[in-house]
């Protein structure tokens, strides 16, 4: 991933994802480069909709909050993504992604 304008850091991440078959809920572990790290759960599908939730999820004085990351299948190729963190200084930022699959 390349920088942006308000964080000009590039990075690479694995994001992998699994089931807890005795909490019954999905889990998704991601690392990066720049050594950034999450835990999250879901219930799953509902509908079109997974919600995911961070489960360690801590403040620090560059990130005081994040919310719930909402995915959503469009259609069976695409599926967008949605979440949201207050930055220091209290400005809120909306984060959009949209994934496709491609034709092998």
């Amino acid at each position: 991933m390349s920088g942006t304008p308000w964080f000009p850091h590039a990075s690479s991440g694995v994001d992998m994802i699994g089931y807890d078959y005795d909490a019954k809920r999905w889990v998704d572990v991601y690392t990066d480069s720049l050594g950034n790290y999450d835990l999250a759960a879901s219930k799953g599908m509902a509908g079109t909709k997974m919600v995911w939730h961070s489960l360690v999820f801590t403040p620090t004085a560059d990130m005081l909050s994040v919310t719930d990351q909402t995915m959503v299948k469009v259609s069976p190729t695409k599926t967008v993504m949605y979440y949201g963190f207050t930055a220091k200084g209290g400005r809120k930022v909306t984060v959009t992604g949209t994934c496709t699959k491609q034709p092998i």
